[in-house]
């Protein structure tokens, strides 16, 4: 056998173990920034993203007046989950409750409440009680919290 014939048996052989992985990387189809993501997924998810918030907030308790915020430069009025925002979600002067894009982005919790905290929700399923319920005890006590719940912030 020739050396020409045994390297194309060679490689012939190895192209079963070297195989393009699946799928696309970051940046292809989907923006490599986490935020940029993060928003991009929201957009493309909005309509089932904001009925899953709403009914979650209403598990929760939170009373059915409370649930939602409008947007007007975004044309969105009443909704639980608004895709334009990036900073997580919040409370409207009014004490309307809405969740954002930001939501899915771990980096921004990192950011606002230190590495703890934005290991656990990197971990943690979108609907986690502690998470959501966090914004209603801010609003109606005042305080944070972790300062209501007796958590100390910032463990890693």
């Amino acid at each position: 056998m020739g050396i020409k014939r045994a390297w194309r048996r060679i490689k012939s052989a190895a192209k079963g173990l070297f195989r393009p992985p699946v799928g696309f990387p970051l940046g292809v189809h989907v923006p490599a920034d986490p935020a940029d993501h993060a928003e991009d997924f929201a957009h493309r998810y909005a309509e089932p993203l904001d009925w899953l918030a709403a009914i979650r907030m209403e598990e929760l308790g939170v009373p059915s007046e409370r649930i939602g915020s409008s947007d007007h430069r975004h044309g969105l009025a009443g909704r639980a989950f608004n895709p334009y925002e990036r900073d997580g979600g919040g409370i409207s002067p009014g004490g309307r409750i809405n969740l954002d894009s930001g939501s899915f982005n771990p980096d921004q919790i990192t950011k606002q409440y230190g590495k703890w905290a934005g290991k656990r929700w990197a971990r943690s399923r979108l609907d986690g009680n502690e998470d959501a319920a966090s914004i209603d005890v801010d609003h109606r006590t005042g305080r944070s919290w972790t300062e209501t719940s007796g958590r100390k912030q910032g463990r890693s």
